[in-house]
């Protein structure tokens, strides 16, 4: 092997699990959600990192899966696993351990590189953390499968198309989920808003309509956080003001102060008291349509609160990415809990790559850096080196294990028909 300096000791997918916690602290959060329980081999860590092989290698089935790691059986101890892993006891664990290891580990790692992640895109004179757009909203992942309930009708084979839903919340700045909540496809979004009275004081959520909650959206004033979203059709309210005289954006031609009725059991004082809100509807030139909106922001103009909304469309760009670069169609396994923590190692992996795509000088798309990611998985080139100036690097790959000038002849077997004639 060369002795340059683009080469290291540890494959490629090494040099990515390196910005996970150490295994000590991975054991500690097993032991702590019991995901090593009455386990004698294949831990919960060595799961983790089988996982996070088969996402980088893009692997699809599980027998693609053993396959691989059969090939690179001398490589896997650098990854911390000490063999390769039956079929059966791949899909005994991912049918009797539980999800929350990985959710735990997806939010350890969320919580050690967010700053990181966040300050990079943060250009000068950008708003502080309290005053940050936040955007919520869920996709949709099919499953022709009864393990995930769904609320489609059934086809002509009498199945029903099931799935899962991945509700998530992102910072408008970086585009990470910092809350994610996984779900079945008939559970209606608005029983996962209360995710956005985490947020911190002063910010604003951009909400999906099916989101639409109005005692939730009292709760988000109490605790100071502001929210924007597009009005329904059918919604009844009451006229308390108007508010034209203060907005003075040109395009817009109504915006009144309302109260909203809340149907809510067990609340009686949000019940009694309503919510009060501003309507807004802004006239779109783009479009040439009108837009309309609900939302406690009472201090900006039309215009602002159609741009502020507007950054919702970063969550649709997040989910795009992650179905366009990760497999998401097909899982290594047919029960609830593979497939919960599959989504998680693939979660797990996108906050990896991230922080590594951040660390890359060279302006390298991400689609490229994880198809370059598949291909170099297990060789022992610097990773960051090779995106930062390719082909250079693939000068050294090439003659990293030179063939020898004088081969032996390859016998060829002789075949029954050899013998006859034409």
């Amino acid at each position: 092997m060369s002795k340059d300096p683009r080469f290291l000791g540890q494959p490629v997918l090494s040099q990515v699990l390196n910005y996970l916690p150490s295994r000590d602290i991975l054991s500690e959060l097993a032991q702590k959600e019991g995901a090593d329980r009455y386990v004698k081999k294949f831990t919960a860590v060595e799961h983790l990192y089988t996982f996070l092989f088969a996402v980088a290698s893009r692997v699809c089935t599980i027998r693609e899966l053993n396959t691989a790691l059969a090939a690179h059986e001398i490589k896997l101890k650098h990854l911390g696993i000490e063999s390769s892993v039956a079929r059966s006891t791949f899909s005994d664990a991912n049918s009797r351990r539980t999800p929350k290891f990985f959710e735990e580990v997806y939010n350890f790692v969320l919580k050690n590189y967010l700053q990181v992640l966040s300050d990079s895109r943060l250009s000068t004179g950008e708003q502080s953390k309290r005053n940050r757009v936040y955007a919520m909203d869920s996709t949709t992942v099919p499953l022709f499968t009864s393990i995930f309930q769904g609320t489609a009708k059934e086809n002509r084979q009498g199945q029903r198309k099931g799935g899962l839903k991945v509700h998530t919340v992102i910072d408008t700045v970086d585009s990470i989920p910092q809350f994610v909540y996984i779900t079945d496809t008939i559970r209606h979004d608005s029983q996962e808003a209360s995710a956005l009275l985490n947020l911190p004081k002063g910010s604003t959520a951009v909400i999906d309509r099916g989101y639409y909650d109005f005692a939730l959206f009292e709760k988000l004033n109490q605790k100071g956080i502001h929210y924007i979203t597009r009005i329904k059709k059918n919604i009844r309210y009451e006229t308390l003001q108007d508010l034209a005289d203060t907005d003075r954006d040109p395009n817009t031609s109504l915006d009144y102060e309302i109260k909203l009725a809340i149907d809510r059991k067990n609340e009686y004082e949000i019940k009694e008291r309503g919510h009060h809100c501003r309507l807004l509807a802004w006239y779109n030139p783009k479009t040439k349509s009108y837009d309309a909106y609900l939302t406690s922001l009472t201090e900006l103009t039309g215009e602002e609160i159609h741009d502020t909304y507007a950054k919702r469309w970063k969550i649709e760009t997040l989910f795009k990415k992650l179905k366009q670069n990760f497999n998401l169609s097909s899982f290594l396994s047919q029960s609830r809990k593979g497939i919960k923590i599959q989504i998680w190692c693939i979660l797990i992996a996108f906050l990896l790559l991230e922080t590594i795509h951040l660390k890359v000088d060279k302006k390298v798309a991400f689609s490229v850096m994880i198809t370059d990611l598949s291909i170099l998985v297990m060789t022992y080139i610097d990773f960051i080196s090779f995106l930062n100036d390719p082909d250079k690097a693939k000068s050294y790959l090439k003659n990293q294990e030179k063939a020898p000038s004088k081969a032996p002849p390859i016998k060829q077997p002789r075949l029954p028909f050899d013998d006859l004639q034409l």
